[in-house]
This record gives C-alpha cells, structure tokens and sequence, in this order.
C-alpha cells in the first residue's frame, strides 16, 4: 500500500519513508488499490507531540487527501489554488492555508 504526499513521489516504501524522514512524519494517508488517497491515515509518534493546535492541522491536511483523494501536495495546492511562498514546500503552504482558515 503506497502513501500519499511527499512520499507519493519518492516511491519509497513505509519502512523507508519514514527511516529516511529527518525529523519523522506526523501523518500519513495511505493509498488505495486504485492509487488514490484513502481514508486510512497512520499518526506516527510526532503526531503525539504536536500541540492540539498542531494536531488539528495535521488531521485537516490528511483529511483533505482522504477527501479529494488526490495524492500529491501539488495537486492539492492546484485543486484549491493555494499560494506556495518562495521558501514553502506544498505541504508547508498547506498546512499555512488551514492555519489561516482556508485563505491565502
């Protein structure tokens, strides 16, 4: 079973993906058989240090993989027409969009 988000793109195994993380993931959605996003979403140990400000971000951001079923950040970031600042990953911007209530 595949992930979505960064992972998506590297074809990178759950093992790997998660070894290879620097800091760790705190969430993930995994794929379906179709190879789109499910709505299975594994909650790594980062997850537990977030504050419940964080926790929520995190849990809308997998949601909206779960939901849509798109794979990439960058298809979300099109889908929404979210802004991607000049120092952000997707999945960073992301995350800003939902700390700003789904605005730019």
């Amino acid at each position: 079973m595949g992930m979505a988000g960064n992972a998506a793109s590297s074809g990178e195994s759950f093992a790997q993906y998660f070894y290879n993380s620097s800091y760790g993931p705190n969430a993930t959605t995994l794929l379906n058989a179709q190879g789109t996003a499910s709505g299975i979403v594994v909650l790594w140990s980062n997850f537990y240090a977030e504050t419940a400000a964080g926790q929520i971000v995190t849990l809308i951001h997998e949601l909206i993989h779960s939901m849509t079923g798109l794979v990439g950040h960058d298809a979300i970031v099109q889908k929404f027409g979210i802004t991607v600042g000049p120092r952000q990953t997707a999945s960073q911007a992301i995350d800003a969009w939902i700390q700003n209530g789904c605005h730019n």
